[in-house]
């Protein structure tokens, strides 16, 4: 949406999602360092262990009210202003950040329970394999994310409407 506004021409956005369009694009896609099309099998591999991780919209806000949690919102700004989340151990960490500071092994997020959102449960499945090959296994992903979240009937402090 920048690249209107900032006036470049020929540009476009994929509104599906980067999933979305490495499904229809495999040969276009790099995965590990490695076309997707050449990796496919590792890639869906991926996607079990991430749908092994996630949870609905009640659990996940059960879960973040325990003291022992740190939820993490991975949206980019535009997509926290248009559904800001309020709920306690909340942090703002975009994606790109998020993933150094697990390769990072910052106090941040090490050895913490991580609950992970991100605006439509696309962007966190590219989560999962950092936080595996970092050896993170206490971590859970809003399944569906915010989206679900809204559609499943909860206000940004986590209560039903």
């Amino acid at each position: 949406m920048k690249a209107k506004e900032w006036n470049f021409g020929n540009s476009y956005v994929y509104l599906a999602g980067i999933a979305d369009w490495t499904k229809k694009q495999p040969q276009l896609a790099m995965f590990l360092d490695q076309p997707l099309a050449e990796n496919q099998g590792t890639f869906r591999q991926l996607q079990k262990e991430y749908k092994k991780h996630t949870l609905k919209t009640a659990d996940f806000l059960r879960l973040s009210r325990k003291g022992d949690t740190l939820v993490c919102d991975v949206r980019e700004m535009s997509n926290r202003d248009q559904f800001p989340v309020s709920l306690a151990n909340l942090r703002h960490y975009p994606v790109d950040r998020m993933v150094k500071l697990i390769k990072s092994g910052s106090r941040k997020v090490k050895r913490k329970k991580l609950l992970i959102f991100d605006n439509c449960g696309k962007q966190s499945l590219w989560l999962e394999h950092v936080l595996r090959q970092t050896g993170h296994d206490n971590y859970h992903f809003l399944d569906g994310g915010v989206l679900s979240w809204q559609k499943d009937g909860y206000d940004p402090l986590g209560r039903r409407y």
